[in-house]
């Protein structure tokens, strides 16, 4: 937030600031210390010249990215490229930061739209952009394996390829076998466990996915310079009982080391 809110001001001629949100807003208690326990930030718009914008912006800021190890994630086009009209935020995002790659949504887990011409045309016009600025698009398995099989049967690039997210492949589509199918174009994983009942994003080992066969599919693919675990101890779920006693300190401990047992 610090580096695109004078983004904004400098490029885009509008004003934002900034502020805590959440936990980290109300300064919590944990462990008998008054420590911030998270980091989020809500945008605000202060000057825009078309008003409309403005949700947008907010919408781009918050939702659309955020920067992790130096990769940023960006979750393109909320209801995907196969239903929404283009935008613009891939530019305000990419060309500011040096980005090596940006893993994307072209679905969305609520709904399957049809596998459409625009969509194809929409991704081909990204793919081009990332060629352009040398920045790896990394298409994540939602919940539709028939269109990533379209775009990557229509698209070639070096820069097209595939992040494997194990806990969507278990509980929306078992039987795909993400990382044989597309372990050669394999750029990023976001790696969590389930009971195939629910996207639960539990730590490794806390479910029923078997990890043994994912590392040993891993070890098939395209190597990667960092193993990325998406968990989360904060769900209401049955299984998240599991880490209710556990302070956020313990949970990344434990997450750390289970991690470890992936490599």
């Amino acid at each position: 937030m610090q580096d695109f809110c004078p983004h904004l001001k400098e490029d885009c001629d509008t004003g934002a600031v900034f502020y805590p949100a959440g936990s980290g807003a109300e300064n919590l208690i944990v462990q008998n210390a008054s420590l911030q326990i998270d980091l989020d930030y809500n945008p605000e718009i202060v000057r825009c010249e078309d008003s409309e914008d403005c949700g947008f912006i907010k919408k781009c800021a918050g939702r659309s990215c955020r920067v992790f190890d130096g990769c940023l994630y960006c979750l393109q086009r909320y209801k995907g490229i196969f239903v929404q009209t283009e935008t613009q935020e891939d530019r305000i995002l990419f060309e500011h930061y040096n980005i090596p790659t940006v893993v994307m949504h072209i679905t969305r887990l609520s709904s399957k739209p049809k596998v459409t011409q625009i969509g194809l045309e929409r991704m081909k016009r990204l793919v081009d952009f990332s060629e352009k600025k040398k920045i790896n698009l990394a298409l994540e398995n939602l919940d539709s394996i028939q269109h990533l099989d379209y775009i990557y049967e229509n698209i070639k690039s070096e820069y097209l390829g595939f992040c494997y997210d194990s806990g969507h492949e278990y509980f929306n589509h078992r039987d795909a076998d993400c990382l044989s199918r597309y372990g050669n174009k394999l750029f990023a994983v976001h790696l969590d466990d389930n009971c195939g009942d629910d996207d639960t994003h539990l730590l490794p080992y806390d479910g029923d996915i078997n990890w043994d066969i994912i590392k040993q599919k891993l070890k098939k693919c395209n190597d990667l310079r960092y193993l990325t675990l998406e968990v989360d101890f904060n769900r209401n779920h049955k299984k998240s009982s599991l880490y209710k006693d556990l302070s956020a300190n313990e949970f990344v401990a434990l997450a750390y080391k289970r991690i470890l047992l992936l490599k």
